[in-house]
């Protein structure tokens, strides 16, 4: 292996997670980012232009997509539509979650 230069590239080009580092800190401070987020938007509030979706978190949970055809699935409001769809559902099953966790303060 260290013959042929594949050990070598490996070592250079892998990505190698820090596990209780750097992603470890970036999922938690996402997922808070993501939670205050919600909480504003429960509080009637405006969130960051980047979760404006949340605040259509209802309709958005009863949407089903109109599109029939592969030019329409690739239309790019679809697929933002679709990524809106499918964190909103995540968003919802976590809170759902956290509100039947014993550690209410996680909420």
């Amino acid at each position: 292996m260290l013959s042929s230069g594949i050990a070598d590239w490996w070592a250079e080009a892998a990505a190698f997670p820090t596990f209780e580092g750097v992603n470890t800190v970036m999922y938690q401070q996402s997922s808070r980012l993501l939670l205050k987020q919600i909480t504003m938007v429960a509080q009637g509030k405006t969130p960051h232009e980047f979760f404006t979706y949340l605040s259509d978190m209802p309709s958005l949970l009863t949407t089903k997509s109109g599109a029939t055809s592969v030019e329409e699935f690739l239309n790019p409001d679809h697929i933002q539509r679709t990524l809106a769809v499918r964190a909103a559902f995540f968003a919802k099953k976590v809170l759902t979650s956290l509100s039947k966790s014993k550690d209410s303060a996680m909420v």
